[in-house]
């Protein structure tokens, strides 16, 4: 079950941690850590799951970015999980439209089991 996962995170170490365990996982991975450009590069890149740093240091922060991914009919489908270090109140994440949520601290096992479970679901409702 190979699928693309695109990761941005504005943390250049989290991006790779990240990425090398999608990839060890079989999963071919791309990280971004800044850009402001990021809604072209989903489109390029075609992701079935996102992962999405929600303070993020440029123009958006990653709810806004998961709003406007869910809102376009050509990336709807996409898997978004968004992951933060201090957790806003969770009417505000869910306004957003995420798949799932992680917050930081994060273990690796939480990020993988997390991305494994959305997948499926995916899969199952025939994303």
């Amino acid at each position: 079950m190979k699928k693309r996962i695109l990761i941005l995170d504005s943390k250049v170490a989290i991006v790779e941690i990240i990425k090398e365990v999608m990839l060890s996982e079989g999963h071919e991975a791309k990280g971004i850590s800044l850009t402001d450009n990021f809604i072209p590069i989903v489109h390029w890149y075609q992701p079935d799951l996102i992962i999405l740093d929600y303070n993020l240091l440029s123009r958006f922060n990653g709810g806004e970015l998961c709003r406007q991914i869910k809102s376009d009919p050509k990336t709807s489908s996409i898997v978004v999980i968004i992951i933060s270090t201090c957790p806003p109140p969770f009417d505000i994440f869910s306004s957003y439209g995420p798949d799932a949520l992680i917050y930081k601290p994060f273990s690796l096992k939480e990020v993988t089991e997390c991305v494994r479970e959305r997948l499926i679901y995916q899969e199952k409702a025939g994303k």
